[in-house]
């Protein structure tokens, strides 16, 4: 019959005599003495981490990739005034979705539940750019709109009509007239 063996904190305490002589013998036997006290160690680094660790990080790079495509998004747009609320109430949005997120009660107890939100929130520096500055979501995602020095008013029906027909070439604008026209005539029996 076989017995099973484990090696606990009493038989690493022995170690040094079961590991026997010769030139590795001093540090087998540290070795066997230091294992459960970095086991102990290590096991307090990582505490609070773990499973709490990837659903909150997996939700963040969720979040993140969304609030790059709205950055994306507002930067390839027309920049008026209506496109900028739009995009801050989708930054905010997806801000409130991580925030409630990683503020659920059983990640707040841990590390990773509150480095969810205290590292990308406004004035934290966990990250830098590469001047050195600080870097966090807000001053990534959300400030590039907020900031936005080439805001403009919002598209009136009059002011829409007159920038497309001053975006056309000289001569284009004769050739729109007329179907237009038809159009208004049509629309005015």
């Amino acid at each position: 019959m076989q017995h099973r063996r484990n090696i606990g904190f009493a038989q690493a305490a022995i170690a040094p005599a079961i590991a026997g002589s010769g030139p590795a013998a001093p540090f087998v036997a540290a070795a066997l003495l230091a294992a459960p006290f970095v086991m102990k160690l290590v096991t307090r680094m990582v505490q609070g981490c773990g499973q709490s660790c990837t659903l909150t990080s997996d939700a963040a790079n969720q979040i993140e990739a969304q609030l790059i495509q709205n950055l994306r998004a507002y930067e390839n747009s027309g920049h008026t005034q209506a496109e900028q609320a739009a995009a801050l109430q989708v930054f905010d949005a997806y801000w409130f979705t991580l925030a409630e997120y990683c503020g659920k009660p059983e990640f707040q107890s841990t590390r990773a539940g509150r480095a969810c939100i205290e590292d990308r929130a406004a004035g934290s520096c966990k990250w830098k750019d590469d001047s050195g500055q600080c870097w966090n979501w807000f001053i990534g995602y959300r400030d590039p709109i907020a900031n936005d020095q080439n805001v403009r008013p919002n598209a009136t029906p009059a002011s829409a009509a007159a920038e497309l027909f001053n975006s056309l070439e000289e001569g284009e604008a004769s050739r729109y007239l007329i179907p237009a026209a038809a159009l208004a005539l049509i629309l005015a029996l």
